[in-house]
């Protein structure tokens, strides 16, 4: 179980709460359980396919754009509509 999730059913657990109410946190404890190993596995995506694209000798090197690749990202991120 995960650290945050097992916090807060312990919590639940030695809060005023009836049968029903726990059972409906304990669903709600495993939904947001699962979110959060979601977001752990997209973090760890992200971290390995950034290491496999930095550091190579083409990063100082304009693409076909135009467009160096270490500034694309902030060019897009910086796009007028993205907020």
């Amino acid at each position: 179980m995960e650290p945050k999730v097992d916090g807060l059913w312990q919590m639940a657990r030695k809060g005023d709460f009836t049968a029903e109410e726990l059972e409906s946190l304990w669903t709600e404890l495993k939904h947001y359980e699962q979110r959060l190993q979601k977001l752990r596995h997209v973090q760890m995506d992200m971290l390995s396919k950034d290491g496999r694209h930095r550091h190579t000798d083409d990063d100082d090197l304009p693409d076909k754009t135009g467009m160096y690749p270490w500034n694309w990202c902030r060019l897009v991120w910086a796009a007028p509509g993205r907020v």
